[in-house]
Protein backbone atom coordinates (compact mmCIF):
# COMPACT_ATOMS: atom_id res chain seq x y z
CA UNK A 1 0.00 0.00 0.00
CA UNK A 2 2.61 2.24 0.73
CA UNK A 3 4.17 1.72 -2.88
CA UNK A 4 0.88 2.68 -4.15
CA UNK A 5 0.14 5.48 -2.30
CA UNK A 6 3.67 7.11 -3.46
CA UNK A 7 2.91 6.45 -7.05
CA UNK A 8 -0.02 8.07 -6.89
CA UNK A 9 1.25 11.83 -6.37
CA UNK A 10 4.23 11.08 -9.06
CA UNK A 11 1.83 9.78 -11.61
CA UNK A 12 -0.33 13.24 -11.21
CA UNK A 13 2.72 15.11 -11.50
CA UNK A 14 3.78 13.24 -14.18
CA UNK A 15 0.18 14.43 -16.18
CA UNK A 16 -0.34 17.32 -14.82
CA UNK A 17 3.45 18.60 -16.24
CA UNK A 18 2.82 16.59 -19.47
CA UNK A 19 -0.24 18.63 -19.80
CA UNK A 20 1.05 21.83 -19.16
CA UNK A 21 4.05 21.67 -21.71
CA UNK A 22 1.93 20.45 -24.14
CA UNK A 23 -0.21 23.64 -24.04
CA UNK A 24 2.66 25.48 -25.15
CA UNK A 25 3.24 23.58 -28.82
CA UNK A 26 0.41 24.18 -31.65
CA UNK A 27 1.25 20.93 -33.06
CA UNK A 28 0.84 17.60 -31.63
CA UNK A 29 4.77 16.69 -33.44
CA UNK A 30 6.31 19.16 -31.69
CA UNK A 31 6.27 18.03 -27.95
CA UNK A 32 7.39 14.77 -29.24
CA UNK A 33 10.08 16.24 -30.58
CA UNK A 34 11.42 18.27 -26.74
CA UNK A 35 10.84 14.61 -25.11
CA UNK A 36 12.89 13.62 -27.74
CA UNK A 37 15.44 15.81 -27.06
CA UNK A 38 15.09 15.70 -23.53
CA UNK A 39 14.79 12.13 -22.09
CA UNK A 40 18.38 11.42 -21.72
CA UNK A 41 18.87 14.28 -19.75
CA UNK A 42 15.88 13.52 -17.98
CA UNK A 43 16.62 10.07 -17.06
CA UNK A 44 20.50 11.16 -16.05
CA UNK A 45 18.94 14.30 -13.44
CA UNK A 46 16.89 11.54 -12.28
CA UNK A 47 19.73 9.40 -10.59
CA UNK A 48 18.19 5.99 -11.96
CA UNK A 49 21.26 5.58 -14.08
CA UNK A 50 23.59 8.02 -12.66
CA UNK A 51 24.28 8.27 -8.68
CA UNK A 52 22.96 11.43 -7.23
CA UNK A 53 26.50 11.70 -5.71
CA UNK A 54 28.47 12.16 -8.76
CA UNK A 55 25.86 14.61 -9.89
CA UNK A 56 26.68 18.56 -9.07
CA UNK A 57 24.41 19.76 -6.60
CA UNK A 58 23.03 22.65 -9.24
CA UNK A 59 22.38 20.32 -11.37
CA UNK A 60 20.71 18.31 -8.49
CA UNK A 61 18.29 20.98 -7.61
CA UNK A 62 17.39 21.60 -11.50
CA UNK A 63 16.20 18.27 -11.46
CA UNK A 64 14.19 18.69 -8.68
CA UNK A 65 11.78 20.45 -10.71
CA UNK A 66 11.10 17.29 -12.34
CA UNK A 67 8.94 14.30 -11.09
CA UNK A 68 11.24 11.26 -11.93
CA UNK A 69 13.70 13.00 -9.75
CA UNK A 70 11.73 12.68 -6.53
CA UNK A 71 9.86 10.01 -8.17
CA UNK A 72 13.30 6.95 -8.86
CA UNK A 73 14.38 8.18 -5.58
CA UNK A 74 11.09 7.35 -3.44
CA UNK A 75 10.53 3.94 -5.86
CA UNK A 76 14.03 3.09 -5.13
CA UNK A 77 13.74 3.67 -1.70
CA UNK A 78 10.85 1.70 -1.12
CA UNK A 79 11.41 -0.90 -3.70
CA UNK A 80 14.83 -1.98 -2.84
CA UNK A 81 15.75 -0.67 0.43
CA UNK A 82 12.57 -1.49 2.19
CA UNK A 83 11.18 2.13 3.17
CA UNK A 84 8.00 3.19 4.63
CA UNK A 85 5.96 5.74 3.11
CA UNK A 86 7.06 8.20 6.29
CA UNK A 87 10.64 7.51 5.41
CA UNK A 88 10.35 8.61 2.30
CA UNK A 89 7.83 11.35 3.06
CA UNK A 90 9.75 14.34 2.14
CA UNK A 91 9.98 13.09 -1.77
CA UNK A 92 6.36 12.56 -1.21
CA UNK A 93 5.49 16.29 -0.29
CA UNK A 94 7.59 17.60 -3.17
CA UNK A 95 5.91 15.51 -5.82
CA UNK A 96 2.52 16.51 -3.76
CA UNK A 97 4.31 20.12 -4.34
CA UNK A 98 5.19 19.70 -8.08
CA UNK A 99 1.03 18.27 -8.65
CA UNK A 100 -0.25 21.25 -7.37
CA UNK A 101 2.24 23.64 -9.32
CA UNK A 102 1.90 21.92 -12.48
CA UNK A 103 -1.74 21.25 -12.41
CA UNK A 104 -1.80 25.11 -11.90
CA UNK A 105 0.33 25.34 -14.97
CA UNK A 106 -2.13 23.10 -16.75
CA UNK A 107 -5.25 24.72 -15.89
CA UNK A 108 -3.80 28.33 -17.04
CA UNK A 109 -2.50 26.60 -20.19
CA UNK A 110 -5.62 24.84 -20.90
CA UNK A 111 -7.27 28.33 -20.33
CA UNK A 112 -5.44 30.26 -22.40
CA UNK A 113 -5.66 27.77 -25.64
CA UNK A 114 -9.42 27.53 -25.46
CA UNK A 115 -10.24 31.27 -25.02
CA UNK A 116 -7.03 32.64 -26.12
CA UNK A 117 -6.76 34.59 -29.62
CA UNK A 118 -5.19 31.59 -30.87
CA UNK A 119 -8.27 29.76 -31.62
CA UNK A 120 -9.61 32.97 -32.98
CA UNK A 121 -6.42 32.92 -35.55
CA UNK A 122 -6.78 29.35 -36.38
CA UNK A 123 -10.58 29.68 -36.99
CA UNK A 124 -10.27 32.62 -39.39
CA UNK A 125 -7.63 31.19 -41.12
CA UNK A 126 -9.77 28.28 -41.46
CA UNK A 127 -12.57 29.87 -42.87
CA UNK A 128 -10.21 31.82 -45.41
CA UNK A 129 -8.90 28.27 -46.66
CA UNK A 130 -12.55 27.13 -47.05
CA UNK A 131 -13.84 30.48 -48.46
CA UNK A 132 -10.68 30.65 -51.47
CA UNK A 133 -11.58 26.41 -51.75
CA UNK A 134 -15.33 27.26 -52.61
CA UNK A 135 -14.19 30.04 -54.84
CA UNK A 136 -11.90 27.58 -57.02
CA UNK A 137 -14.62 24.95 -57.30
CA UNK A 138 -17.13 27.06 -58.09
CA UNK A 139 -15.17 28.87 -60.73
CA UNK A 140 -13.91 25.45 -62.20
CA UNK A 141 -17.71 24.32 -62.02
CA UNK A 142 -18.58 27.53 -63.75
CA UNK A 143 -15.71 27.09 -66.97
CA UNK A 144 -16.72 23.48 -67.50
CA UNK A 145 -20.59 24.50 -67.71
CA UNK A 146 -20.20 27.22 -70.34
CA UNK A 147 -17.82 24.64 -72.67
CA UNK A 148 -19.28 21.73 -73.76
CA UNK A 149 -17.89 18.92 -72.29
CA UNK A 150 -17.13 16.58 -75.29
CA UNK A 151 -15.26 20.18 -77.63
CA UNK A 152 -13.37 20.62 -73.76
CA UNK A 153 -12.02 17.19 -74.16
CA UNK A 154 -11.17 16.93 -77.91
CA UNK A 155 -9.07 20.02 -77.50
CA UNK A 156 -6.99 18.47 -74.67
CA UNK A 157 -7.04 15.43 -77.09
CA UNK A 158 -5.44 17.77 -79.77
CA UNK A 159 -2.95 20.09 -77.32
CA UNK A 160 -1.08 17.14 -75.81
CA UNK A 161 -1.07 14.22 -78.81
CA UNK A 162 -0.13 16.67 -81.46
CA UNK A 163 1.62 19.53 -79.76
CA UNK A 164 4.70 18.53 -81.91
CA UNK A 165 2.71 19.61 -85.60
CA UNK A 166 0.64 21.96 -83.78
CA UNK A 167 0.60 24.81 -87.17
CA UNK A 168 -1.38 22.31 -88.87
CA UNK A 169 -4.04 22.16 -86.13
CA UNK A 170 -4.87 26.07 -85.59
CA UNK A 171 -7.40 25.93 -88.33
CA UNK A 172 -9.34 23.04 -86.39
CA UNK A 173 -12.64 23.88 -85.01
CA UNK A 174 -11.82 21.89 -82.04
CA UNK A 175 -7.83 23.50 -81.10
CA UNK A 176 -8.91 27.55 -81.76
CA UNK A 177 -9.16 29.06 -78.31
CA UNK A 178 -12.83 29.98 -77.46
CA UNK A 179 -14.04 33.84 -78.10
CA UNK A 180 -16.35 35.02 -75.59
Amino acid sequence: IDLVAFLLPYLLSCIFMSIAVSTLFRHRESSLLLLLWTSIPVLLLSGASYPREAIPDWLYMLGQILPSSSGVEGFIHIRTMGASLGEVMPQVKLLWILTIVYGGLACIGIHAVTTGDLNERIRARVKSRMASLKVRIEGRYARLSSVNIREKASVQYCAEAFSWFRPVFIGCRMCRPATA
